[in-house]
């Protein structure tokens, strides 16, 4: 496959996403470039394979995948041996690894997340706060077959306590209980020593609130997919430690 090409017509992104798969595996260096269907400029930055940049707009890292992966057409042009993404945003950033990014984009097959072991978060423990017996085995579930070591708690009450005796390394909480929101009881953990800086997920239904961000945490869409969740856990721990 020529790795240097361009693609004057809209093509659906799945094309793209072939090609950014094919320049990953065959260990290209170089910049895929995107223009989307509304003039929206996008990119990845690989070195040797290894998506090390990626941009949206003025965004970088994880917050630019989330935007990346709703693109329907667009425009693409590889450019071999160009490292440098020219977006106005330089601030530093954190990805996960190129496995972990190719998955979130459904390039892959999903049994990349368990085949790539990221040591980095390897028996981490994580604790699910939710009324919902249904979301809690969901989530610990799908968090349980990658790894994590889970606890779970359907109140503020019984959670501050496990939290306090476990000390995990995330909250993954609901936005909206029967009794108290998941704000309130963030607000409730970061008022302790050990929760101040615990890093946090918030599932909601709320698509306002998925540009804010709470501290040492993030806002995500419900229903959620699991790789997208699993993405931003990892995430998260990552850049925790």
């Amino acid at each position: 496959m020529n790795m240097t090409a361009y693609q004057s017509n809209l093509v659906v992104f799945d094309d793209i996403k072939n090609m950014l798969n094919t320049a990953c595996n065959e260990g290209h260096s170089g910049v895929l470039f995107i223009s989307s269907a509304n003039g929206v400029g996008a990119g990845f930055s690989l070195d040797n394979g290894k998506i090390v940049d990626v941009a949206y707009k003025t965004m970088r890292g994880n917050k630019a995948l989330l935007n990346i992966k709703n693109i329907e057409r667009a425009r693409f042009f590889f450019g071999q041996g160009e490292l440098t993404l020219p977006v106005i945003n330089n601030v530093k950033h954190d990805l996960p690894d190129t496995a972990h990014i190719l998955n979130f984009l459904n390039m892959t097959n999903s049994e990349i997340l368990s085949s790539t072991k990221d040591e980095s978060i390897a028996n981490r423990r994580v604790m699910i706060i939710n009324d919902s017996y249904v979301v809690r085995s969901i989530v610990k579930q799908m968090l349980i077959r990658h790894d994590y070591e889970v606890f779970e708690a359907g109140d503020a009450e019984s959670a501050l306590f496990i939290i306090d005796n476990e000390q995990p390394d995330l909250v993954v909480l609901d936005h909206i209980m029967s009794s108290i929101n998941g704000k309130d009881i963030l607000r409730r953990i970061r008022a302790t020593e050990f929760g101040k800086n615990l890093p946090a997920v918030i599932l909601t239904s709320d698509e306002s609130l998925l540009n804010k961000n709470i501290v040492s945490g993030s806002y995500c869409l419900m229903p959620f997919k699991p790789n997208d969740l699993l993405l931003m856990i990892s995430d998260l721990l990552s850049s925790d430690r």
